[in-house]
């Protein structure tokens, strides 16, 4: 399965390699556990229907087409101690690791 590069999240990415690295381990690891407690939850329930959505892709397509969906600015995050310089709603970014609702 792909995934997503967390060290783009405005919290990992100024920080060294060796962390960038443990993030991809974590991550990957969080992944794993949750898809099976995701699938040992519903394989015990009858009357639930579970979605397994992602994220991923559309935070590249955010990425790649943002200045044609309206972001100024995908990498800082509007509450996060630096200037802001762009109203909220154009931040990919809420804080270092929530996206904005745009």
């Amino acid at each position: 399965k792909k995934m997503h590069d967390m060290t783009k999240l405005p919290e990992a990415i100024n920080h060294s390699k060796e962390l960038k690295d443990a993030y991809m381990v974590l991550i990957h690891r969080h992944n794993h556990y949750l898809e099976e407690y995701v699938n040992v939850f519903h394989n015990r329930t009858d009357d639930t229907t579970v979605y397994l959505t992602s994220a991923y892709n559309t935070m590249e397509c955010i990425e790649k087409g943002r200045n044609l969906l309206g972001f100024y600015d995908t990498q800082n995050a509007f509450f996060s101690g630096v200037e802001v310089v762009y109203p909220i709603f154009t931040y990919r970014w809420w804080d270092a690791y929530h996206p904005t609702t745009h």
